[in-house]
């Protein structure tokens, strides 16, 4: 029983010398202040958990930063605990503070919403408010129709609200989510203190992040006393105003570190030093670029003279064919009139049995294909000036088709088109007609056993490796484009490089001239097309021809070279 009454006593003296401590004459309470805090030895403090440097709880759950440390030395001066209570943000515990269920904020800005429910100690310490951002802002101005982060309910949130501003406002639990937004681009720029704003990017390791506009308003942090409790704002300024500068300054130096912008990060540093380096790399780059471009102009210039040389070489050749066709039709078909009439004759012959009436049906048979042989060399070798009309290129795909519907038939072809709406151009009709009529009754021989043949058509825009199949031709140039595709065998990579040469076929004898492909680009090459054959992806054959919309220049000197 001693024990416990030596106890007891020593816990009451203990007690007394903490209030004599805690409450010393130099503070000047009065009678009524000191009864009031006799009356109220505990207090409850709502605090943010995660508003470094001023208050934060740590890895062991204890209260830490600025506020805590000052509520440990009004504690011990004025002999009274605090119970801590946290909220999940800021704006639960402002909600808390309106009903009263917590009695003090430790670290907060007063504001004319805040003075309806709280009272407001003198600030113990000011720091700037600033816009942190990834990208420059000169003012406030420049945040207009931008998006920017603020924590919900705080000062910024009233103060950017009560602005007529045109910003849309991003509302946040807290400065972490605020920063991180707008480290990834969520958010244009946030608004906070610099104390706040550089204890964060500290501890979450942000490197994109930085201070690029300081504001006037700044941050005022005062001690928020619930209204109805005037005798602790009294008790709390009288404490802070006795407080030992010393003591006020170790606080700040422990925890506030309001960093300016470094000099790496001002803008007009910045800006000169990126001006330098930007000279430097535009002085690499223009020689860089100057060598590529050297490289890329003698390139072009030793592809145009390649083309301009096979354009020679092909002009000199079709120049020989034509020349050789006409002078083989005229030297053949004065004979072939004279033997078809000789069979016509011999053929009115009623006594011909049948073995000679066969000979003489072989002989005509072979009088016509001979006859479509020099009818085809004399339409190669006399190429007359193009007849353009303005025409629409379905209408020529849908005539040749009705032409050589009967051959499709004959194969058993199935025929599928895809005609999107075309521009009008400007070409020969029954040129290009005759284009489609070669390529189809390419395909139908090609597919002697049955088939499919598809016909698209659409406007299309010249890529880089299109355009220079012609020199007519540029990248994005706007022109017609027709696919003609079939399921046949294909083209053997043997024949690719000589199918479009004059006279070479891979048909059995009798079966083509040969002048086909060849007479069919050249008509293109006229309307300064190209026609292009090559295998499709999964099987057959695929032509596609390209043809610009109007006369291009030099048309008429290609129609007359020809």
């Amino acid at each position: 029983m001693k024990v416990f009454n030596t106890v007891s006593l020593l816990l009451v003296v203990f007690f007394l010398g903490s209030v004599c401590h805690a409450a010393p004459e130099s503070l000047s309470l009065t009678l009524q202040e000191r009864n009031w805090l006799n009356r109220h030895q505990a207090i409850t403090v709502g605090v943010d958990s995660a508003a470094p440097p001023f208050g934060f709880m740590d890895g062991n759950g204890d209260y830490k930063g600025m506020s805590a440390d000052y509520l440990a030395y009004i504690g011990t001066q004025l002999g009274i605990s605090f119970t801590i209570v946290t909220g999940e943000n800021w704006a639960e515990l402002m909600s808390m503070a309106r009903r009263k269920e917590i009695d003090l904020l430790p670290a907060i800005v007063s504001s004319v919403n805040r003075r309806k429910f709280l009272s407001f100690t003198t600030p113990w310490i000011t720091v700037p408010g600033v816009v942190i951002s990834t990208r420059e802002c000169r003012s406030l101005d420049d945040l207009k129709g931008r998006t920017v982060a603020v924590v919900d309910g705080s000062i910024w949130d009233d103060y950017l609200s009560s602005q007529a501003m045109e910003v849309s406002l991003v509302r946040v639990k807290d400065v972490q989510t605020a920063l991180e937004l707008t480290a990834m681009s969520g958010v244009s720029a946030m608004v906070t203190n610099l104390a706040s704003a550089t204890a964060m990017i500290h501890q979450l390791g942000i490197g994109n992040l930085r201070v690029v506009l300081r504001l006037d308003q700044k941050t005022a942090i005062s001690f928020g006393v619930r209204s109805d409790w005037p005798e602790l704002v009294s008790i709390l300024n009288k404490t802070l105003v006795n407080m030992d500068p010393q003591v006020k300054e170790e606080i700040r130096h422990r925890w506030l570190k309001l960093e300016e912008i470094p000099l790496w990060k001002d803008s007009s540093v910045r800006r000169f030093a990126l001006f330098l380096l930007g000279g430097f790399i535009l002085i690499i780059v223009f020689f860089i670029i100057w060598n590529r471009s050297l490289k890329r102009e003698v390139k072009k210039r030793s592809d145009a003279l390649e083309q301009a040389h096979r354009h020679l070489i092909r002009a000199a050749k079709m120049e020989s064919v034509g020349q050789l066709a006409a002078g083989v039709a005229h030297e053949v078909k004065n004979p072939l009139t004279i033997i078809s009439m000789g069979v016509e004759l011999l053929g009115d012959n009623p006594n011909l049995d049948d073995t000679e009436q066969q000979i003489l049906t072989d002989m005509g048979d072979a009088v016509q294909r001979a006859d479509k042989v020099i009818r085809g060399l004399l339409d190669y070798a006399h190429y007359s000036k193009l007849e353009r009309r303005p025409a629409e290129i379905n209408d020529v795909i849908t005539s040749a088709l009705r032409l050589v519907d009967h051959e499709m038939k004959k194969h058993r072809i199935e025929v599928h088109t895809d005609l999107a709406e075309l521009q009008t151009a400007a070409f020969d009709f029954n040129r290009i007609q005759q284009v489609f009529i070669n390529l189809f009754m390419n395909s139908a021989q090609a597919m002697e056993d049955g088939g499919r043949l598809n016909i698209v058509s659409k406007m299309h825009h010249l890529s880089r490796d299109e355009a220079e199949r012609s020199q007519y031709f540029e990248p994005g140039m706007k022109v017609i484009k027709v696919t003609v595709s079939d399921t046949g065998p294909g083209v053997d990579k043997d024949d690719s490089e000589k199918i479009f040469d004059p006279f070479y076929t891979t048909k059995d004898i009798g079966q083509g001239t040969g002048l086909g492909l060849s007479e069919s680009r050249n008509i293109m090459e006229l309307h300064n097309g190209t026609l292009h054959l090559t295998n499709c992806e999964s099987q057959g054959a695929c032509a596609v021809l390209l043809l610009p919309l109007g006369k291009g220049e030099g048309n008429e000197k290609e129609d007359s070279a020809r």
